[in-house]
């Protein structure tokens, strides 16, 4: 081989990265360390309540709220600890995040010799680091949140241990060993956190690293760790081709995640040079146990690696008995044993799958009546892929690497994807001026958004996942971010208040002022005023740049006085005087119809359902994000459809939008 490949140079980048990690996962544990001597300090503090001859805990009043007191110095210690391990996990992400920009800027110009460079600036990524290392979640998990996980859990054993030691008489001795073991859970714990927020940054780095220069590479492509410890998961997102501006299913795809993403280069010339050479790859015995190292061709298939270990191997990856005969046999692939939502399938559901492949196969036939599996159709399965997929918030990837030839085509098809995102984008940001503009003498008139208009005004069907929406979800501010979040948070009422009403009720000015830590004079409701107008400022400049999505959405409510129901004809119009949210999901607007502590009275609670258009902003709230939050904008009009009451005695609204025409 006249050189390293660049897959093999970024798996010797990423070993030396993992002993960074190790080192990162040691220094939280020192702060478990700090906890565990208070633990034992103040367990030796209760020898005063310890019978002298068999050194065990006496069980009466007395010793029983000495360890309650002496729980509660041991929780103070551990919060504290926890504290500070959740400010060194936030540094170490931002420092594996700068790192892993640096680390893949030589090892893309060392493995391809120079031929491709990276002409994004240190300085630029930094402040990318600077915005989104920080405390952006990890599956879904922030690492404050992550890190009270363990604190709640070390508290839960730590007061388990002491209180059963002095109900059982055990001796200080058996308790510290106790205090020790549930220490090294906690040890584990924080070492996977840390393995899998490091791991988090780095592909972050790595991903807008190769974002950001678009002119070098095309793409990047999921690498898995091919060993006996890689997932099922992993194994099954191997090599999958994500283009760019994508949102890939991470790495981190589970806790402890060790797979990296690998630039797909533009240029063919390049990606074939850096293709050529080998990669390393672990050897194992019968057993499973390890025993060296080998190379193989850089671009070799996963399920080809595996199917060539032992079985000990195989069965450790698939996860069961089932599953590793059917991978071995060449029945099923990885990709049969994990869905396209990450969730490991049954056996069951994976001996279908294989089944209605092969209808004719006597063994899948065989081991279909050992388990009860119900025979179906290929159609069928692919029917149920394509609602999975239909479901999942990330980019599936493409199942095969692109080929040189589909390079050219790849190249193209972006080119008119950026060309359609700035004609989008554009236009997005002249839609208030089209919409006022008077091209006749004629007045205006109203013009009814109805489902199925084949071309409507202005129309263009936006999809969150568009380049649009994601170009969009990129440009906001940190400001606008956190206006956004103030609108979909705690503030959400008193920013729908002053703008309908100009001024805040005394419920929510009081309220205001507890959340932004005012005092209750006439200069602090000044502040609230103000920064609530700052937060509708604000929102209102970032969605008038935003793309419209058109289509249906939801929006529930309870509580409604037979007044407020009576205002909801049929052939009557409505203006929303506020910022009004809604979701893409019916079952959620369902959730917020019901009535409160599970009352079975509905004749309050109203269901909206609304055709017409606004902005998507569940992307950029952790809250909007499980809500599918869509915001319908100031001084949107909807003429109401038809009203009816459901069987449940539920409020049935159905809306249209009115746009000027």
């Amino acid at each position: 081989m006249a050189h390293k490949s660049f897959t093999d140079e970024v798996l010797d980048r990423r070993t030396s990265f993992e002993k960074r990690q190790a080192k990162a996962a040691v220094s939280l544990q020192q702060n478990l360390e700090v906890s565990l001597k208070a633990s034992r300090k103040k367990l030796r503090e209760l020898r005063n309540f310890t019978d002298p001859k068999t050194g065990k805990f006496i069980s009466n009043d007395l010793s029983r709220r000495a360890v309650r007191a002496q729980i509660r110095d041991i929780n103070r210690v551990l919060e504290r600890e926890m504290q500070n391990a959740t400010q060194k996990l936030i540094d170490q992400r931002e420092r594996a995040y700068i790192q892993s920009v640096l680390d893949s800027r030589f090892a893309i110009e060392k493995a391809t010799a120079d031929q491709a460079r990276v002409t994004t600036t240190f300085s630029q990524m930094f402040e990318e680091a600077a915005r989104v290392s920080q405390e952006s979640p990890v599956l879904g998990i922030k690492p404050a949140n992550a890190m009270r996980g363990v604190l709640a859990d070390q508290q839960r054993r730590t007061q388990n241990i002491l209180t059963q030691a002095v109900i059982n008489g055990e001796s200080i001795s058996k308790t510290a060993n106790k205090l020790a073991a549930a220490n090294e859970i906690g040890k584990r714990a924080a070492t996977r956190i840390t393995r899998t927020n490091l791991n988090a940054s780095a592909n972050e780095a790595n991903r807008i690293l190769y974002d950001s220069d678009p002119e070098v590479f095309s793409g990047y492509r999921w690498d898995s760790t091919f060993d006996s410890r890689t997932s099922a998961i992993c194994a099954s997102l191997h090599g999958r081709f994500y283009p760019l501006n994508s949102i890939p299913p991470g790495p981190p795809a589970h806790p402890n995640c060790r797979s990296t993403l690998i630039p797909e280069f533009r240029d063919p010339r390049i990606q074939e040079f850096a293709e050529d050479g080998g990669r390393r790859v672990r050897t194992f015995n019968k057993s499973g146990e390890q025993t060296g190292s080998e190379i193989i061709e850089s671009d070799r298939n996963f399920d080809t690696w595996l199917r060539k270990q032992p079985d000990a191997v195989t069965k450790k990856v698939t996860g069961s008995n089932v599953a590793n005969r059917l991978f071995r046999s060449g029945k099923i692939s990885t990709r049969d044993i994990v869905g396209d939502d990450l969730v490991p399938r049954s056996s069951k559901d994976i001996v279908q799958r294989a089944l209605a492949r092969r209808p004719d196969d006597p063994q899948l036939r065989k081991l279909a009546d050992e388990l009860g599996v119900r025979k179906v159709k290929a159609s069928t399965i692919e029917n149920r892929d394509k609602r999975v997929q239909g479901k999942v918030r990330h980019t599936i990837g493409t199942t095969r690497r692109p080929k040189i030839a589909d390079r050219e085509r790849i190249e193209a098809l972006d080119q008119r994807k950026q060309k359609r995102t700035k004609d989008v984008v554009r236009a997005a940001g002249k839609r208030q001026a089209k919409v006022t503009a008077t091209k006749t003498k004629r007045p205006p008139k109203d013009f009814e958004l109805k489902p199925g208009a084949t071309k409507p005004p202005e129309g263009v069907i936006f999809d969150v996942n568009d380049p649009a929406q994601l170009v969009w979800n990129e440009s906001l501010t940190e400001v606008e971010l956190e206006s956004v979040r103030a609108y979909a948070g705690d503030h959400f009422n008193a920013i729908r208040e002053i703008q309908s009403k100009g001024q805040l009720s005394p419920k929510f000015m009081d309220k205001a002022l507890k959340d932004f830590r005012l005092p209750d004079t006439l200069e602090g409701r000044r502040e609230v005023n103000q920064r609530l107008k700052k937060f509708i400022g604000d929102i209102e400049g970032a969605v008038n740049r935003a793309p419209l999505r058109e289509g249906w959405s939801f929006r529930g409510m309870h509580g409604l006085s037979p007044a407020q129901i009576n205002q909801f004809k049929q052939g009557s119009t409505i203006t929303f005087d506020a910022f009004t949210s809604a979701s893409r999901t019916a079952k959620i607007a369902e959730d917020f119809a019901l009535p409160e502590a599970g009352g079975a009275d509905r004749s309050g609670s109203v269901l909206f359902k609304v055709y017409g258009r606004g902005v998507s902003i569940e992307r950029t709230n952790f809250a909007s994000q499980f809500q599918d939050e869509l915001l319908h904008l100031k001084g949107s009009r909807f003429r109401i459809a038809s009203v009816k009451r459901t069987e449940d005695g539920t409020l049935e609204v159905i809306m249209r939008q009115l746009i000027r025409k």
